[in-house]
């Protein structure tokens, strides 16, 4: 008890970012929106206090987002404005815009602990899928008499949402497969590691999202192939062994696999493989051809597509991020992002290429971030978890991408991640 109050004491800053925005998404947990803002407001006084400048690339694509409100006049029902200021807060806090050491490194300790609870939530639902817990239906009371855990595309476990769930899973069964290659554990450890594996890739399957799915075997496959790149021999028998694995394995997940699956199936029989995303894609790419310079508006969309956003409350389903960027911040925003993100997994790659091992865990999780954005539109979704997520991680690979071995106490590399009470800071 004392060690667990003075590890409170220590990094309370580190388990607020962890846990407060938590509420969002698992549904064991309470959540205050209030004092979600009030927290990241107080996160961004603390920043300022201690900061040494700001980074000119985010500042720049924080601009590049007002100036789509300015010059593209979005529809006032989209709040443009408020949820800039939501999103800003955001970006500040889990994002290094603005320079800080000692924010950067609770940072790292905060993304430490996001993903052992990403995975307490994964392979906990894979439990309450069997036991009958399913959170989604709490979510959804006006579908109670029809939502079971049975239903295509609605079992969230633990979190609110089954879009919410896959890539959480996906993010899960990439992590724990890195502790897997990377952590010099005893047999037991190995095992529990492994089934916790399973475990998550599980539930990726009946979260019945097909963009988390394939997000999981890309992080997955890419970890892998990042790992021993220059070592052919070694890849061919880990690829060997994980096909015999998936073999033998396979009466155990193939039949949650059917959720996914049928869910495909009913999207080509409505005559696309992509036919619940087609539409809005065409809407975005509309939008970025009629403004293609700044873009139609932050979190703004044309409002002739009715079912594409909520009129009472001005929230939009985008339907992909990538396009999203595009068409609401235009060319100024999408370039400026996309130099961002391609310069940090740049730096990640150049820093597994010195064996770091936090490098390798961080980068198959933005490829995982990458691959999801195609199918699913939240990354200015300031007030989602997934949004906050995203940024959470992103932060963290541009400052660890690029961060002063000074900072070795926090590194992800410390393969200790299992136990975060393990340091002597």
């Amino acid at each position: 008890m004392i060690r667990l109050i003075s590890f409170v004491k220590t990094n309370w800053i580190a388990l607020g970012i962890t846990l407060l925005p938590a509420g969002q998404m698992l549904g064991i947990m309470p959540y205050s929106s209030f004092m979600y803002y009030v927290f990241l407001v107080g996160c961004v006084l603390y920043l300022l206090t201690h900061s040494h400048g700001v980074r000119l690339a985010p500042s720049l694509f924080l601009v590049a987002c007002g100036l789509s409100i300015l010059l593209g006049s979005p529809d006032p029902l989209f709040r443009s404005w408020e949820r800039l200021g939501l999103f800003a807060l955001v970006l500040m806090v889990c994002y290094p815009i603005i320079i800080s050491e000692r924010f950067d490194a609770v940072r790292l300790k905060a993304y430490k602990m996001v993903l052992c609870l990403l995975t307490f939530t994964s392979v906990g639902s894979f439990f309450c899928y069997f036991m009958g817990i399913n959170y989604m239906t709490k979510a959804f009371s006006a579908f109670a008499d029809s939502v079971t855990v049975d239903t295509v595309g609605w079992f969230g476990g633990l979190t609110y949402q089954s879009m919410l769930l896959g890539p959480i899973s996906a993010i899960a069964a990439t992590f724990l497969l890195w502790i897997l290659i990377e952590a010099p554990l005893v047999k037991i450890w190995r095992i529990l590691i492994l089934f916790g594996l399973l475990a998550s890739i599980c539930c990726m399957f009946i979260s019945a999202s097909r963009s988390a799915n394939v997000a999981g075997l890309i992080g997955c496959l890419s970890l892998i192939l990042i790992k021993y790149r220059s070592r052919f021999d070694k890849f061919v028998k880990v690829a060997f062994g994980i096909g015999i694995l998936a073999m033998v394995l396979s009466p155990i997940y193939m039949p949650f696999a059917e959720k996914v699956l049928s869910k495909q199936e009913s999207n080509v029989a409505a005559g696309s493989a992509f036919a619940s995303r087609s539409q809005r894609w065409e809407h975005r790419w509309e939008e970025f051809e009629r403004n293609p310079i700044f873009g139609h508006g932050f979190v703004a969309i044309d409002t002739k597509n009715t079912g594409e956003y909520m009129r009472s409350t001005g929230i939009v389903e985008a339907g992909t991020s990538w396009l999203s960027i595009l068409s609401m911040t235009g060319l100024l925003g999408f370039s400026i992002f996309v130099y961002m993100l391609l310069s940090v997994i740049s730096r990640l790659y150049r820093k597994i290429q010195e064996d770091d091992a936090g490098s390798l865990l961080l980068l198959p999780i933005l490829l995982i971030f990458c691959v999801h954005f195609i199918a699913e539109g939240y990354i200015f979704a300031g007030g989602g978890y997934m949004c906050y997520l995203f940024w959470l991680t992103f932060g963290t690979a541009s400052y660890y991408s690029g961060m002063d071995c000074v900072y070795d106490v926090v590194q992800l590399s410390n393969i200790d991640i299992i136990d975060i009470d393990n340091s002597d800071e």
